[in-house]
């Protein structure tokens, strides 16, 4: 009996661990092969500013949700374009073809709360 009571709790324990995102519900990472194209990732929260950098930190953020009267979020850097909606917890990510020959990253970060939910995009050569 005890046994299996100490089981049960390992695996809800397991379970909960399993279950549990630091990011907000949003994927850690997006991939893009090299057509480019759009999806749209969800999370449990909304975003109140967005921005794109690349590896060394360069890149462009939106001003934030009270900062015009429009009912959206577009940010563009190099490659990669994000749209969302403000107030909702989904947002469009849209990449364009890679004519390179190499794989390309950059990396998105949402303010979400007093902290920033992080999704790497990643496109294939």
């Amino acid at each position: 009996m005890q046994k299996r009571v100490m089981f049960g709790v390992w695996l809800c324990s397991i379970l909960l661990f399993v279950s549990c995102n630091g990011n907000y519900g949003y994927p850690g990472k997006v991939t893009f092969d090299a057509t480019g194209g759009s999806q749209t990732v969800s999370g449990e929260e909304c975003f109140y500013s967005l921005e794109i950098t690349d590896y060394n930190g360069d890149g462009k953020s939106s001003d934030g949700l009270l900062a015009d009267e429009s009912d959206s979020l577009t940010v563009t850097y190099q490659w990669l374009t994000i749209r969302a909606k403000k107030f909702d917890n989904s947002l469009t990510i849209i990449a364009e073809p890679n004519n390179t020959g190499r794989k390309r990253q950059l990396y998105i970060a949402g303010w979400v709360d007093n902290s920033f939910a992080d999704i790497k995009v990643v496109q294939t050569k």
